[in-house]
């Protein structure tokens, strides 16, 4: 009942709805409506209902909601216009996680009926929904605190699914290789030869092992014939590559474009194609036909920007703290943290009057090693030192929190996402490094509190459940563990709000994140200005005062001078 409040609670607040005495929120009362068929909004997001079960458009289904997050589903697609009366209808017959690429329905609630059982805020509900598009999943997500409601983003794909032989045939000439060598992969270690383009046991003539290497001289329906017999590229409606090319013809789409391929949850498959613009994308559709006539059948294509324009979250939050390192940038000048600058250098006074145990336990807990040290003031400059390096991780978290606020996301693990950072959010200890009280203190102060190097057990758990399949398939989704050259990056989750719905939230590693690098470059610019501008203010009015030493220096060398202290120069790209 706790919790069914507080999904009431958080309902009402987000969506605005009106108030009632003794209620959290106002329920939606029954009747019955007709189907918004209106185009959604680029962006929109609605909330997903798992059932497997095949749908035809144009037909209704009944369904009582009685688990805490469907009663959420309901609620929200009745109040929320931008949600109109709307969910996804997904059939899923694998596990009850989307996927990019996962094909579903719109759903709309044409009829609606609350059932008050006492729970709390929110009722059960029946419900009549109507199936009237064929959708594609975007972007997915499990909303925090919800009891595993997802939701996504989508596009709309036309009503009638592609002939499965025209799939077939398309993707056995996406997977040709243009040079006719392909390499032996296997699930069993060996590949029957056959001596006819048929499955049977009776035509086997001898066998390939994993990383042989065979030259086609024909194919047929997914066969295809080298020097020793044919052998089975591809079995028909399965993905797996027995035989891959090692020149695919998928691989030379122009403009950018590359072949995704679709998840193993989607019944309906297509050809997805990601592409930067929708000129590459008709460019990527050209391309296609020339193979197969039809082929803009069986294609669909998601608008992903292209790698070159994008860096990963983690990367210009690392950027960010090497650019407040290299440019001087302390933590009194930035929002918020005149007092803790003042609190750090007293804090880091007290670490003199702490005893060698004392030095030992702050060591092990700033994650360096003291087994070398023998003095005690060996162990003061080893504590001092890594204090102060934490200090300076913890002044570009600072920084990067201030400057990644609001920043675009238009790649989220690996698939078109759109939303913006609402917080970015660093993992910190719980408890303080130590106490070191000094005589006559009775406050007690501690050392500072670190980053920790690692993000919380949800975050991380609810990340390799979620998008698994993206990080294997998808181009443009990383591994989940960051290298171990981005300490500060590596305790950086993000919270991230759509621009177009005020329920839709995400949390999310900052290394499943892209944002654009230009915007990044030009937030540390403006943090540099805003910080640098004193200084430069006083270079140019020490020259024009007689008797400053900075009269002495050429025009050109304090414009110079002033260039170093205001423009920010990005570290290379690597190849």
């Amino acid at each position: 009942k706790n919790r069914m409040d507080h999904l009431a609670a958080d309902l009402a607040r987000r969506a605005q709805l009106p108030e009632q005495s003794g209620e959290r929120f106002q329920i939606h009362k029954a009747g019955t409506f007709e189907p918004d068929l209106g185009s959604p909004p680029e962006g929109s997001v609605r909330s997903v209902f798992f059932y497997n079960a095949d749908i035809e458009l144009g037909t209704d289904a009944g369904l009582h909601l009685f688990e805490p997050r469907y009663r959420l589903m309901v609620q929200r697609a009745m109040w929320m216009a931008e949600r109109r009366r709307q969910i996804i209808f997904l059939p899923n017959f694998q596990r009850y996680i989307g996927s990019h690429g996962d094909v579903g329905a719109l759903a709309h609630i044409t009829s609606y009926r609350p059932i008050r059982d006492g729970r709390g805020g929110m009722p059960r509900a029946e419900v009549t929904l109507r199936f009237t598009d064929r959708v594609m999943v975007l972007f997915h997500w499990e909303e925090p605190h919800t009891e595993g409601l997802h939701e996504c983003t989508f596009s709309v794909l036309p009503p009638l699914p592609p002939p499965s032989s025209l799939l077939e045939r398309l993707l056995d000439c996406l997977q040709k290789s243009s040079d006719r060598r392909y390499t032996v992969s296997t699930k069993e270690g060996f590949l029957n030869i056959h001596a006819e383009p048929v499955s049977s046991a009776d035509g086997v003539v001898g066998t390939l092992i994993d990383g042989d290497v065979v030259t086609e001289l024909e194919s047929h329906a997914g066969w295809i014939r080298h020097d020793r017999g044919w052998s089975v590229a591809r079995l028909r409606n399965d993905r797996f590559l027995w035989l891959v090319p090692q020149a695919p013809l998928s691989e030379s789409l122009p403009q950018e474009v590359t072949v995704v391929p679709t998840s193993n949850n989607a019944r309906t498959q297509h050809v997805l194609l990601h592409a930067p613009s929708a000129a590459a994308a008709a460019a990527g559709r050209s391309f296609l036909a020339q193979m197969e006539p039809d082929a803009a059948a069986c294609t669909a294509v998601a608008l992903v920007p292209p790698s070159h324009a994008l860096e990963q979250v983690s990367d210009a939050i690392e950027r960010i703290v090497e650019a407040v390192e290299r440019y001087g940038v302390t933590r009194a000048e930035l929002p918020g943290g005149e007092g803790t600058a003042a609190q750090l250098a007293a804090q880091a006074g007290h670490v003199v009057t702490l005893s060698a145990r004392q030095l030992r336990d702050a060591s092990r807990f700033l994650g360096v090693d003291h087994s070398r040290c023998i003095e005690r003031s060996e162990l003061v400059s080893l504590v001092t030192a890594a204090l102060w390096e934490t200090a300076g991780r913890v002044t570009g978290a600072m920084a990067a929190r201030e400057l990644l606020a609001g920043a675009p996301i238009p790649v989220a693990c690996g698939a078109p996402c759109g939303f913006v950072i609402d917080e970015c959010r660093f993992t910190e200890q719980s408890e303080p490094i130590l106490s070191a009280s000094t005589e006559g203190d009775t406050a007690s102060p501690s050392l500072p509190i670190p980053l920790r190097r690692v993000l919380p057990g949800l975050v991380r758990r609810y990340a390799n459940e979620q998008y698994a399949w993206e990080v294997a398939n998808l181009p443009l989704c990383p591994e989940m563990e960051p290298p171990p050259t981005q300490p500060v990056a590596c305790a950086a989750h993000l919270a991230l709000r759509s621009c177009v719905d005020p329920a839709a939230t995400v949390l999310l590693p900052a290394r499943l994140a892209a944002t654009w690098r230009a915007a990044t470059d030009a937030g540390i610019s403006r943090l540099l200005r805003r910080v640098h501008w004193p200084r430069l203010r006083l270079l140019y009015l020490g020259q024009r005062q007689q008797g400053c030493p900075l009269s002495k220096l050429d025009a050109d060398l304090i414009h110079h001078v002033g260039e170093n202290l205001l423009l920010y120069t990005p570290p290379p790209q690597a190849a």
